[in-house]
Parts: C-alpha cells; sequence; structure tokens
C-alpha cells in the first residue's frame, strides 16, 4: 500500500512539473504596458478605454486567434472585450482592444486589483496565455483629459492644470479639474476612434512626428479623422520652415486656407508673452474663398490671420501658426490668452502664486466652502423604470392580506360559528388552493410580455454637413431569460465602427448594485455597435451612441425627410425667415442661439409656446420678445459677477439644486430642470466660473459651484460658436428613441425625453454686415 502511496505523489509531482513546463514553454508571450492603458496610461471610469497588448509569436506556427480583455459592467457581469486577428510566425504583433470601466471603479477599488487578458485559439477555443493587466493611473470620471503630441513644449496650460490642495481633485476657478497628457506617442494612437473618447483636445505640436511619419498607420490616421468628425478638437500647431500636414492623409481635414511664412514679426497679443521675446517667425493664413473658415487671432500689424478653425462634421480643426515648442515660449504666462481664443474657456486660470495670495487676502472662497454638482446626474432619475410592478405588488399585498385573514380568523370564525371545528384543516388546504390559483392567474396577467426601453436621448443634426448624431441613454428592458442581441442598425456600407453600444451605469453611482447570478458575455470591441447581453427578464441600462449620414438607416419618425428644414438668411446681420418639422411630437421651450462670428458675442430667446410638426416658425426680430446674449464678462470693479444666459442658468432659482439628492429613488425632476441641464452641457466650456469670489465662512446658496460632468462631454457645442451658425435646441417629450436600435434583429421605439439641437451655418459678415450690426435687436 505504501508502494502504491509513493507512485501515486511521484506521478502528481511530475504532472505539475510538466504543467509549469508547458506554462512557461508556451509559444505566446502576452505582455502589457501600463503607458499603453488608457490615453497615455490614464483611464476615466465611463469613458471607452484602449489598451494596447504586445503578443510575442516568434517560437510558434501562423494562427488565427481571440485576443480579449476581461472586464466588470454595472451590474459585475463579465464583459469580454475581444478583437480577432492572425497571428504570424516568428513575429511581434500589437492587438489594440477597446471596453468601458464602469463608473463606480475608484481608486480606492484597485488594491490587489487587475483586469485580465488572454488569448485563446480560434478553431479549439484552447487558452494560449492569459495575464493581470494593473490599473496604472485612474483620473475620476469628472476630469477634464488634454493631450499633447509633444513633451517639451508647456503651452502655457500649468495654470489650468495645476492645484493647491487635493480636497475632491478640485480647482479654484474653474469648474472641473483639468490634466494634460504630455508626450503622446504615435505608438500610443488607437486605432480607433472611441479610443479617444476620454480626449476632449488633442493638441499636435511640431516637436512631434508628424502625420505622414510610417510608424503611424493608416488605421490610426482613421480613428483621428473618425474622432474629429464625432465631436472632437484637434489643435494643430505648425512650424514656419518644413510643415508636412499639407502633404499627409489629413490634409482635407485642416481648415480650408492658403498659407504664407512670414519673419520677424511682433509678438502677437493672444500669447500674452512678458519675456523678453519680442519678435518672431510665424505662419499666416488666408481662408480660400466660400470657405466656412473663423480668423480666432491676427499679427499685430498687418492684421493676417494666424489662429483659424473650421468645423469638420461634429468636430473642429485649428491651425495655430506659431510653433507652441519654440524654446522661448516655454513660460508662456499668460497661457489663458491663448487657451481662451482656443478653446472658448471662460473661466480665469491663476498661477499657484497667484492662488495663495488670494486665499491669503481672503478674496477667494478655500475648497471646503465649495458645493459640487454632477449635472450627469439627472440622466439616472429620467430613464429608471419606477411604477413598473406598482400595481401588481398592490394586489399582492391585499392577495396576502386576503390570505391570512380567510385562512385563519375568518374561517375559523365561520366553522366555530356552524359548530362544525373539525373541518378547519380542510378549509385551511381549499383556502390556500384557491389563493394559489388567484395568485398564479394575477401573475401571469401582470408579467411583463414586451420589450420595453426608457430613455433620455440628445439628437444633432447638421443638415448642411448632412449628418445626425445621438447620444441616448436608456433602460431596456426584456421579458426573458437568456442572450439577447442588442444592436445599433447601420448602413450595409458601412464600416460598422461608427456606433457605440456599453454598461457602464449612470450617476448618481450605486456601487452596490448588480445580479446575483453574474454572468459573462463578449463582443467584437472593433465594432461595438452590435451585442449580446444576458438578460434576466428585468432591465439593463446601456449608453448607446450613434453617427449617420441622413441617407443611411434612421429611426422611425426621425427620416430625414420628418428633420428640421430651415429657409433663413441674414438681413442686417439678424437671421430671418421660417423653420419647419415633422418630427414624432410637438418641440417644447425652444432655444435659440445666433453666433455672429468674427468674436462676436452669441445671443440667445426663447419660443415659449409649443412648435407643433408641420407648422413653421417665423424668426423675425421684431416678434422676439426678449434677446439675451449667451455670456457676458464683468466690466466694472464693484462686483465680480458675470451676466448673460448662461449665469441666469447656474444662478437663478436655485438651478439644478435637487440632482444633489439624485440618489433619491422618488425623485422627479421637472422639465425646466432637465432643460437647464442640457443647455449647460451643450455650452460647458463658456459656462461663467464658479463664484470663486463669494467667500462665505459657511456652504449655502451664494457659496462657489462646481458643476461637474460624469457624462455628456460631447454634448459641448461651445466651440461651434466661433462661427457663424444659428442653433436650436427643443425638448420633444414622450418621444421614441431617435436612432435605430434593434432587439434580437427587431425595431424597438421606446418612449422618453429626447433633446433636439440644431446647427445650421450661415454665411459669414461682410464689412457691410459690420457696418450695419448696430440695426441689430437690442438686448
Amino acid at each position: 500500500m505504501l508502494t502504491f502511496a509513493r507512485s501515486g505523489i511521484f506521478c502528481w509531482v511530475l504532472l505539475c512539473l510538466a504543467a509549469v513546463t508547458w506554462g512557461q514553454e508556451s509559444p505566446i508571450q502576452l505582455s502589457v504596458d501600463p503607458a499603453y492603458t488608457g490615453i497615455g496610461g490614464i483611464v476615466r471610469p465611463g469613458s471607452w478605454t484602449p489598451m494596447r497588448l504586445t503578443v510575442d509569436n516568434a517560437n510558434g506556427p501562423t494562427r488565427q486567434v481571440i485576443v480579449g480583455w476581461s472586464i466588470k459592467d454595472m451590474d459585475q457581469d463579465t464583459v469580454m472585450a475581444q478583437r480577432r486577428t492572425t497571428l504570424t510566425a516568428g513575429r511581434v504583433q500589437n492587438v489594440w482592444l477597446y471596453a468601458v470601466p464602469p463608473l463606480h471603479l475608484q481608486n480606492q477599488n484597485l488594491t490587489n486589483f487587475a483586469w485580465q487578458v488572454w488569448v485563446r485559439d480560434e478553431l479549439t477555443g484552447t487558452l494560449l496565455v492569459q495575464t493581470g493587466m494593473p490599473v496604472n493611473t485612474l483620473a475620476p470620471p469628472t476630469t477634464t483629459l488634454l493631450a499633447t503630441t509633444g513633451s517639451r513644449a508647456r503651452l502655457g496650460l500649468e495654470p489650468y492644470v495645476e492645484k493647491v490642495g487635493e480636497t475632491a481633485n478640485l480647482p479654484y476657478t474653474q469648474h472641473e479639474s483639468m490634466h494634460l497628457i504630455r508626450g503622446l506617442m504615435p505608438d500610443q494612437m488607437p486605432d480607433r476612434w472611441y479610443g479617444y473618447d476620454a480626449l476632449s483636445m488633442l493638441i499636435w505640436t511640431p516637436d512631434s512626428p508628424d502625420p505622414g511619419s510610417p510608424s503611424i498607420s493608416p488605421s490610426m490616421l482613421l480613428a483621428l479623422r473618425q474622432w474629429v468628425m464625432q465631436g472632437g478638437h484637434l489643435v494643430v500647431s505648425l512650424p514656419t520652415v518644413g510643415e508636412l500636414w499639407t502633404s499627409s492623409q489629413l490634409a482635407d481635414l485642416l481648415p480650408e486656407v492658403d498659407m504664407q511664412p512670414v519673419a520677424d514679426q511682433l509678438v502677437p497679443f493672444v500669447l500674452g508673452l512678458t519675456s523678453d521675446v519680442k519678435r518672431m517667425d510665424m505662419m499666416t493664413f488666408t481662408p480660400r474663398p466660400g470657405s466656412d473658415v473663423a480668423v480666432l487671432a491676427r499679427t499685430e500689424v498687418d492684421s493676417k490671420p494666424i489662429i483659424v478653425s473650421q468645423q469638420r462634421g461634429f468636430g473642429c480643426v485649428t491651425l495655430v501658426g506659431i510653433d507652441l515648442s519654440l524654446r522661448e515660449l516655454s513660460p508662456l504666462p499668460n497661457g489663458p490668452n491663448l487657451w481662451h481664443t482656443i478653446a472658448n474657456w471662460q473661466s480665469p486660470a491663476f498661477t499657484r502664486s497667484r492662488i495663495r495670495e488670494e486665499l491669503d487676502k481672503k478674496t477667494m472662497a478655500p475648497i471646503f466652502n465649495r458645493s459640487l454638482l454632477d449635472m450627469g446626474n439627472f440622466v439616472g432619475p429620467q430613464v429608471a423604470m419606477k411604477g413598473t410592478y406598482n400595481a401588481a405588488l398592490l394586489i399582492a399585498m391585499v392577495l396576502f392580506a386576503g390570505y391570512w385573514l380567510v385562512s385563519g380568523p375568518v374561517s375559523f370564525f365561520v366553522l366555530k360559528h356552524k359548530s362544525r371545528e373539525r373541518f378547519a384543516w380542510s378549509a385551511f388546504v381549499i383556502t390556500v388552493l384557491v389563493f394559489s390559483a388567484i395568485t398564479w392567474a394575477t401573475a401571469m396577467f401582470f408579467r411583463p410580455t414586451n420589450t420595453r426601453v426608457e430613455h433620455f436621448s440628445i439628437l444633432d443634426i447638421d443638415a448642411q454637413q448632412e449628418q445626425v448624431r445621438a447620444s441616448s441613454w436608456l433602460s431596456l428592458f426584456v421579458a426573458e431569460h437568456g442572450m439577447v442581441d442588442v444592436s445599433v442598425q447601420d448602413n450595409v456600407n458601412a464600416t460598422s465602427n461608427q456606433n457605440l453600444i456599453a454598461a457602464p451605469g449612470f450617476p448618481p453611482v450605486l456601487q452596490s448594485t448588480g445580479f446575483l447570478d453574474p454572468q459573462s458575455y463578449s463582443f467584437a470591441c472593433n465594432a461595438p455597435g452590435d451585442v449580446t447581453i444576458p438578460f434576466r427578464a428585468t432591465a439593463k441600462q446601456l449608453s448607446v451612441r450613434w453617427q449617420a449620414n441622413t441617407s443611411d438607416p434612421m429611426a422611425e419618425g426621425y427620416e430625414s425627410e420628418k428633420l428640421i428644414h430651415a429657409k433663413i438668411q441674414l438681413v442686417n446681420n439678424f437671421p430671418q425667415g421660417s423653420l419647419t418639422h415633422l418630427l414624432p411630437k410637438p418641440m417644447r421651450s425652444t432655444l435659440f442661439v445666433y453666433c455672429p462670428g468674427n468674436g462676436r458675442t452669441p445671443m440667445v430667446w426663447r419660443e415659449k409656446a409649443d412648435w407643433k410638426p408641420g407648422v413653421p416658425l417665423v424668426i423675425n426680430p421684431n416678434k422676439i420678445q426678449q434677446i439675451d446674449r449667451l455670456v457676458v464678462k464683468p466690466t466694472h470693479s464693484l462686483s465680480h459677477d458675470w451676466e448673460g444666459y448662461l449665469w441666469t442658468l447656474q444662478h437663478g432659482n436655485k438651478p439644478l439644486q435637487r440632482l444633489i439628492h439624485a440618489n433619491n429613488p422618488d425623485l422627479q425632476l421637472a422639465s425646466n430642470e432637465i432643460y437647464t441641464g442640457v443647455e449647460m452641457l451643450s455650452f460647458y466650456d463658456m459656462l461663467p466660473p464658479p463664484t470663486y469670489w463669494k467667500t462665505a465662512t459657511t456652504i449655502n446658496m451664494d457659496s462657489p459651484m462646481h458643476y461637474l460632468r460624469s457624462l455628456g462631454r460631447e454634448l459641448d457645442w461651445s466651440k461651434h460658436t466661433q462661427f457663424p451658425r444659428l442653433i436650436l435646441i427643443g425638448y420633444l417629450e414622450d418621444a421614441p428613441l431617435p436612432l435605430p436600435l434593434l432587439v434580437d434583429h427587431q425595431p424597438v421605439a421606446g418612449h422618453g425625453r429626447v433633446a433636439v439641437r440644431w446647427i445650421m451655418h450661415l454665411d459669414a459678415p461682410t464689412n457691410s454686415d459690420e457696418t450695419a450690426a448696430k440695426a441689430q435687436p437690442t438686448e
């Protein structure tokens, strides 16, 4: 017996050693560098996150494999973001994966935390290699991320990205904290546009490879182009000599201008430079005839354009004719002058020493006297499926009470009154059977059998470019247990990577959420518009993004001929004409924003009456009761308070204050609160700063309020107010989804609120228009 035991132990040791040897001699090696997880190593929960894996197949044969990344969604289901690829024998290859970390992922959750990445053989499903990937740097969901390709240039952004103290990672004079990612190298650039989802702006400086570099693949250039079209802001700083952008594959993405280098020019005021540099070389731009190019800054003497911008899709590209990577520009102490011009930011940015000085003089509120309000909180209460089971629960309570009474005191009293207590057990059994039958019948009657969608959506329309885009946050109920295919209908000729479906959760974040039976599901992360998701006859919260041409498949009720159509022209430098629509519902509380361009302040007015489908809406300045300005900086020293429409949204009648209690399941938001949230997100970069000059010792309505964004960054249209535009924002109540969502290949309409945002390109004002400006309506 002892001999058999020793033999068994010996065999077991040999098997263990063989397993270890097999693991060590696996022909495929997998590695992940934290610098290639997220944008420049930065991960922001709730945003699409790229991860680059390096697969070494030096000792293996050519084979088809599936490379994957396992991550949890908001319901604690395991999502496997995977991508099929071919591993060539004897080669080291890079594979990009994409997924959305849930919003509840926070720094305190990262102890001993690691995402799993793996490679499987596609034919056999055999796991070839697997490893853990720790998270290197996690940014709060309410952080604005900027990136620059150069590592040398400081760009004058230090006052924005530097903060004093660490309370809530909050800046003193801006609403959100900013983080600048430096030195984004070509091999860190993802090959899908949503890999840039976390970025608000990408700044390309001359101290980095040009876009024609062989190290930048065509798929990476296409991803960058699509990111701009989806709403990104690309800023390109050009050198005076050796400019290579106009010969690259992205040349047609640049503003339509002719370039001319000029030498020995006075340093332009826009740089805010206070050093000894007096003159410099730069590049000037001449907009081509008929182009829709906005001139943001000019030379001091000849007034030649040196910073220009042009809308591309729902984003824009800005050209800076100054090499911002020059050593003599590294201090750029008044950089906010430059970035107010380029990005339309309104909040001031103070240096560290200026902030300390203001705090010492008690002319600035300390951080602990601030209030925080996440505007993303207004989404959750709108899509929660409240009241679905209220009637059923009430009936269940009534049945239980009736069962308890009939089976107990009532039956006993009746039997005793008739002197038939011996039948008590029989009566009890009959009562149980009767109430069981009633309960089952009632449950079958109230059991949901139809797919339901509760949504809140933003529909963007640019008729001139024939582009539409929708961002939808929805709760999807499917009355079955099992795997359900959820997809966004696409054009048959599309590349199938324009549309996104994910389940990161909505704020307010509830970390205790999740199903008792967590399951797993997978999706092709290079085309995440089609996902097969496990359902348990309950609701799943999804975030969906969609962009298309007006000729692509549209949701019912939102076909191109039913969208907004306008006959508008500028008369005395003010838009006049009419608009019509055939959308599914009347448009309520329609807000108009007229942007004259040329650096002039946009004007705002509202149409209070419902705008019904098929009824023309006339724009006539003589019939507009009240015109306001979008934002007005203080011009006197008696008060720091601003003016304008956005200031009123922030400070009028306790705006959005109830969102602080958005985790209350019974919270019902009023329509005007929703409208306020949409309009503040639509012009977020132009919001007046938090009232940092209010120095009350307790938190109250006069204390500085910081408005944050855990979602909806793609909604910001502040950059478009620099062009001559007419912008419309209206609201459809109880309307169907504005995007073509399919559940098990069948379209679903759903119902909810849709904010429609429409933009019309106007001809740039001529010199005669400038002189006629005095004829426009007064505010």
